[in-house]
């Protein structure tokens, strides 16, 4: 027992220093542009006479019409702005609360992955969380962490994400235990989930299926598993046949579909090279994986693992499936700079990579039962996997490749402080000249401050600009009540007119 505390406390320990810093930086968040402009249209819906719930039902539809047909996330964006109001208080809670769900999901949802599908013991199931947290935490930083630090990106990415891990959780347990409460929210979750933007909702998709291939297959429970994931599809479906789908890019052009598909393969390549070349760490925790499974028994298998080349193929096409919606709907351009999507797609390569070498496992098992590191080979399996850790981690600490140690750093040496309090005064300018004006124009001057963090750029527009003709601040008039709002550089000097 002593030993396996001593081995499991430096884990929780290690999960728990990768995950602080981010939930750390949510309590530094803001109200940005979509916040204001989306609180300012439910509350135009509102003033009809509709509840916060009835208008973001409502303004659901119509983006679903007119907009885009992920359903469930347009709906949870109007409704929290309804409630939430752009107070910077209430966002950050919400920040916090929903990181740390989601950090949770994940662990739940790898740890029923490793101990329920793949049979592993309980106890060995940390060591592979301890690695996937590695993954998701600590290698890419994004110049804009959207999905944890952007109000309205959160609610629309993380929660989906949440759900459809909680999803498949339940549908595992039900499966499991037999027991039909688990069947509620496996359907629900699945069926909400099922209208996440299109890159969530096909992962979801992907991922309801291959569980309902393991419990159809395996398991022999074929009427529980349909009830379960169907619902899941149905919504993907509803999500996917929307007549809002590709209406801001203005339709597709000749050739887009197959352009696209050729450009999605190749950003998924050189995703995976990314990783695998620039960040050796990532390479440290592939191996960690394979060492750690080879050492560990494995007891006669159900299921045969039939072609693992075929599997792992069919996981770089699932990644492929994630992204090209987006990249078909944006532009493949436009997806490369979009932190909050590339984010989901890089935690399913990161899932795809560990869910691979656990099928490649489980094959080995069933032709080589008896293959299994032991004794000395054991010992020189687990040194050389902790020397190459050490490698890699000096090796990305000299170049600054550990994102969770580059957010201490900006926390610590208050970069993360100055900038949001800096964007905070900013917001509590124009509220403040709102206020003071009632309606027509305000003008405030500030110092610009440089963008060098990972949290949100607010995107002020400086200067005078036509508010009919350029979007510019008026998602902050909007909001307040005022015709325009125009920010100046107090350093450069000017004002309305000059």
């Amino acid at each position: 027992m002593e030993r396996k505390r001593m081995i499991q406390l430096p884990l929780w320990a290690g999960i728990v220093i990768m995950c602080l810093p981010i939930l750390i930086c949510t309590l530094y968040t803001y109200p940005v542009q979509d916040d204001f402009f989306n609180t300012w249209n439910v509350n135009m819906t509102m003033q009809e006479g509709h509840t916060a719930f009835g208008a973001a039902l409502l303004m659901a539809l119509k983006g679903w019409t007119n907009y885009s047909g992920y359903y469930f996330s347009l709906f949870l964006t109007y409704f929290s702005d309804a409630l939430v109001q752009c107070d910077i208080g209430a966002i950050r809670c919400c920040q916090f609360v929903m990181a740390l769900v989601f950090y949770a999901s994940v662990f739940l949802f790898i740890r029923t992955m490793v101990v329920k599908v793949f049979r592993y013991e309980k106890e060995k199931s940390l060591p592979v969380i301890f690695l996937f947290f590695i993954c998701i935490t600590s290698l890419y930083y994004f110049g804009e962490h959207e999905d944890f630090l952007w109000f309205c990106a959160s609610v629309i990415y993380l929660i989906p994400m949440i759900f459809i891990m909680l999803g498949v959780v339940c549908v595992v347990y039900g499966l499991e235990t037999e027991k039909c409460w688990y069947m509620v929210p496996a359907v629900v979750f699945g069926f909400l989930a099922g209208g996440a933007v299109l890159n969530i909702a096909a992962w979801g998709c992907i991922l309801y299926v291959m569980t309902a291939y393991w419990g159809i297959i395996v398991k022999r429970r074929i009427k529980q598993t349909i009830i379960m994931c169907v619902p899941m599809l149905i919504g993907g479906a509803i999500n996917a046949v929307a007549p809002g789908n590709f209406v801001r890019k203005g339709g597709l052009g000749s050739g887009e579909i197959w352009l696209t598909a050729v450009g999605t393969i190749q950003y998924v390549w050189e995703r995976m090279k990314l990783f695998l070349f620039q960040y050796p760490i990532f390479t440290a925790v592939l191996l960690a994986l394979i060492i750690l499974l080879l050492c560990i028994p494995i007891g006669e298998q159900k299921y045969k693992f039939y072609f693992p080349l075929l599997f792992t193929f069919m996981m770089f096409l699932e990644v492929c499936i994630v992204i090209y919606p987006v990249a078909l709907g944006y532009g493949m351009d436009v997806y490369r700079m979009m932190d909050r999507s590339n984010f989901i797609s890089d935690f399913v390569i990161f899932f795809d990579f560990f869910l691979t070498i656990f099928y490649w496992r489980g094959w080995l098992a069933v032709r080589c039962q008896k293959v299994c590191a032991k004794g000395r080979y054991r010992l020189a399996l687990f040194t050389g996997m902790l020397i190459l850790f050490a490698i890699t981690t000096g090796w990305s600490l000299r170049n600054d490749r550990i994102s969770c140690l580059r957010l201490y750093r900006e926390l610590f040496c208050g970069e993360i402080s100055s900038y949001a309090e800096w964007n905070v005064s900013v917001i509590e300018a124009i509220e403040k000249a709102a206020g003071e004006a009632g309606k027509g124009i305000i003008e405030i001057s500030t110092n610009p401050m440089e963008d060098s963090t990972c949290l949100e750029n607010p995107k002020f527009l400086y200067g005078y600009y036509d508010p009919e003709e350029t979007f510019g601040n008026r998602s902050y008039a909007k909001f307040y009540g005022v015709d325009a709002v125009y920010i100046y550089n107090e350093s450069a000097g000017g004002g309305l007119g000059k």
